[in-house]
């Protein structure tokens, strides 16, 4: 705690941290990260799948006070899901203090599941083709994330987006055009299920997602797609799918009904920037203040 409030007191504090990660940390429990040979070189045992500790708690309420430094905000990513719906109920409650921060996921995606409470298979055509895993998030937390006016960073690591099956019928090709076409749809169904399921919620289905690519910790991107230096070819096949999707697409909120270059620019660049002016407090000299 006191080295939070240090923290705090920097010129320049985190806008966000991550607050569990892939141990066990004494503050809440996180969620089985990892696989293959580093899963069988490694023990995640202590703390997985655990909630809040009485410490965490008090790191919560430290970080979103805003009466030592800026308030910081907690990035949901990694935690375990006993500790998310922890961190839901104790916003809802006011147990942390402040009740009207956004949520944030810095690097995620979703795992087609209703909820916490019923995690079977939504009722969507892409619930069943994305990873049913603890680490990946709910439909319910999706619907909260957009109502608190929060964001999700789409990572981009093929294990992560799509399930096994989905991964094995994804079809081959020699032609590098083919593979990037193929790859990038597999982000895509990330997309689409988020705006569909915002949407049959009454919600806008656009304004939370951004890309949170997790370049630096990434092991597996998408093929083709390895660094930031391709990026900007991601932003175009993910505008054809836009295309071809939107030509068929019936939505709820009429507000959803929109061009495949506003879905794609506002993932890619709107987004970010219109959470970042809205509760990031910069210092006055900065242009973002």
């Amino acid at each position: 705690l006191e080295r939070l409030r240090e923290i705090k007191a920097w010129e320049y504090p985190p806008f966000f941290i991550t607050v569990a990660h892939h141990f066990w940390n004494h503050i809440c429990g996180h969620a089985p990260s990892l696989s293959g040979i580093v899963r069988k070189s490694t023990n995640q045992t202590a703390g997985l799948g655990t909630g809040f500790t009485p410490l965490g708690r008090q790191v919560l309420r430290e970080m979103l006070s805003r009466e030592n430094g800026p308030r910081i905000l907690p990035d949901l990513k990694h935690m375990s899901g006993r500790a998310r719906s922890e961190f839901y109920q104790m916003r809802a409650s006011g147990a942390l203090g402040d009740v009207d921060f956004p949520f944030l996921i810095s690097h995620g995606a979703c795992n087609g599941l209703k909820s916490f409470e019923d995690p079977r298979p939504g009722p969507l055509q892409t619930s069943r083709l994305l990873n049913p895993v603890e680490i990946n998030f709910y439909d319910s937390e999706l619907i909260a994330l957009a109502k608190s006016g929060g964001i999700i960073g789409l990572q981009l690591d093929e294990r992560r987006i799509a399930s096994k099956a989905a991964l094995r019928e994804v079809p081959n090709s020699p032609w590098r055009h083919k593979i990037m076409h193929y790859r990038s749809g597999l982000l895509w169904r990330q997309v689409q299920h988020i705006a569909e399921t915002l949407d049959a919620a009454g919600l806008s289905a656009w304004d939370c997602m951004a890309i949170g690519s997790d370049f630096d910790g990434i092991i597996d991107s998408l093929n083709g797609f390895w660094t930031a230096e391709q990026l900007p070819f991601l932003a175009d096949f993910l505008e054809r799918h836009a295309y071809n999707y939107l030509k068929q697409a019936n939505w709820r909120v009429a507000e959803n009904r929109i061009r495949a270059d506003q879905v794609v620019q506002r993932i890619f660049s709107e987004n970010g920037h219109r959470f970042l002016r809205q509760h990031f407090r910069a210092a006055p000299a900065d242009p973002l203040a």
